[in-house]
């Protein structure tokens, strides 16, 4: 039995919390064979599994991880005589360690290999500023000829490469596996059949999630299209005082009797909302998956989506789909102008990529051992 060490102890929330989740899933699914030591923060609420040992680490800031990362890890598997065949990361940096023991990376972070320039003297940037110029300096640290990597897309690979030396048989992509929703056996209700042209953007307050260029849109609208304007409702899932800009925007530009901050959607209702309301806005431009698109495409509705790479992988041959330039905001009232014109529903897209998902992550760690 090979023993496998897994570094998480930063998976605390949001998408690196389900990623880790998704593993030990992909665990109990596809592998019997191995034994996996897995270093969690301590708030992790561990789930028994056969053939897996939690082993929680408390890495609050930043300074413990880089700690943890270059010494702790090394010294823990030292005192307690663990020997591994394989090492691997859910937290896109590496570990300090014998060059000799193949190392897996499965990298989520798209702020580091992002061509985007941030402003750090811009408060809503300063973070981003710190990702895109301090955070590859991690990555690159912990990369050896052994290590592979895992990304989601094949964008993110093209990204990766050009940033950091590494062979191009080193990057995977093993695409997302998502589930099947079975949107005809889902009740929409009349909550928007008001008459009115409905529209959503299901994003967190984050400045590259672009939303004031639909703001911007919405503005061009009424001043020269008021009768396309006045039957717009644009549905935002933030809520009020989470963006300050976006509050602010609405507020200078009078557009409150068309936006609505409804907060955070719970997912079936979200489900719902694709398939009662017009059109997704997609104005992202620094984005993985965007499983909204993937959801919305998948019950036929119109999406307006930003012209980048992401957009155009993840909805390729999909006919309700019109790229526009994100930064444009006369392009995206045009836009919602064109749905209000042409309002239809299009062919369900179904999965492109006849992929297994994190079997082939498994079966990747398989591989990999063996050249131990």
């Amino acid at each position: 039995m090979s023993v496998i060490v897994v570094n998480v102890t930063a998976a605390k929330s949001g998408g690196a919390l389900s990623i880790l989740n998704q593993f030990l899933d992909g665990i109990e699914e596809y592998d019997n064979h191995n034994y996996f030591i897995v270093f969690v923060d301590p708030g992790f609420r561990q789930r028994e599994i056969e053939g897996v040992r939690y082993v929680p680490v408390d890495t609050k800031g930043w300074r413990d991880r880089i700690l943890w990362d270059k010494e702790g890890f090394k010294d823990w598997l030292k005192n307690n005589h663990v020997e591994p065949d394989l090492i691997i990361s859910l937290q896109n940096t590496g570990v300090n360690y014998s060059c000799e023991v193949p190392q897996l990376i499965y990298y989520h972070q798209l702020l580091a290999i992002d061509p985007h320039r941030w402003n750090p003297f811009k408060r809503d940037e300063f973070i981003l500023f710190c990702y895109k110029n301090f955070y590859p300096y991690f990555v690159k640290q912990y990369l050896t000829k052994n290590t592979h990597v895992v990304v989601q897309m094949s964008f993110i690979k093209d990204a990766f490469l050009k940033k950091f030396d590494i062979p191009e048989g080193h990057v995977h992509v093993v695409p997302p596996k998502m589930g099947l929703i079975d949107f005809n056996k889902m009740e929409t209700g009349n909550k928007y059949d008001d008459g009115c042209m409905h529209f959503i953007y299901p994003a967190a307050g984050m400045v590259y999630k672009n939303h004031i260029v639909l703001l911007r849109a919405l503005c061009l609208l009424k001043k020269e299209n008021r009768e396309y304007y006045d039957k717009i409702r644009l549905h935002l899932t933030l809520k009020k005082g989470e963006c300050k800009k976006v509050d602010e925007c609405i507020k200078l530009w009078g557009l409150e009797d068309v936006v609505e901050l409804g907060g955070i959607i719970p997912f079936q209702e979200l489900l719902a909302c694709y398939k009662s309301m017009d059109a997704l806005l997609f104005p992202s431009f620094v984005e993985t998956v965007g499983l909204p698109l993937l959801e919305a495409a998948g019950c036929g509705m119109a999406i307006k989506a930003a012209d980048l790479p992401y957009a155009h992988e993840v909805l390729q041959g999909y006919e309700g789909v019109s790229y526009v330039s994100y930064q444009d905001e006369r392009a995206w009232a045009e836009a919602v102008k064109d749905v209000c014109l042409n309002r239809q529903r299009y062919i369900p897209m179904k999965p492109v990529r006849d992929t297994k998902g994190w079997k082939d992550f498994f079966e990747l760690v398989d591989m990999l051992k063996l050249k131990r």
